[in-house]
């Protein structure tokens, strides 16, 4: 039995994989995910096709990190059920002053959105 060759993966890959990931799973597109990194929509897909990553230290890492966790907090809170972690994302929140999808567009947004959910 040979040992498998150690394999550290690169936290820009990483980062750029969770980021796609948690933006499909919470319903935004690639314009909606640009709005959410600062970023344009071709730069979005270049991501997607791994002709780029995302630096955790770099501002549109910050808002990427912020994403997945609010992804995996609203997950959380839903039990992983998509239909209402969907729901969730398109209902006008009293809290945020409007929906959760809506909200995270902005850095205060998704800064408070970030709060609300882990509070």
């Amino acid at each position: 039995m040979t040992a498998l060759p150690k394999y550290k993966p690169s936290p820009d890959v990483v980062l750029a994989k969770a980021t796609l990931n948690a933006a499909r799973l919470l319903g935004l597109n690639n314009s909606e995910l640009g709005q959410v990194l600062r970023l344009s929509q071709a730069t979005v897909s270049r991501i997607g096709s791994s002709a780029r990553t995302i630096d955790p230290k770099s501002y549109e890492g910050e808002s990427a990190l912020m994403l997945v966790k609010i992804f995996r907090a609203l997950d959380l809170l839903v039990g992983g059920d998509a239909d209402a972690r969907l729901a969730w994302m398109g209902a006008y929140n009293k809290a945020l002053g409007s929906t959760p999808k809506d909200a995270i567009l902005t850095l205060e947004g998704i800064v408070y959105t970030k709060h609300y959910l882990n509070g």
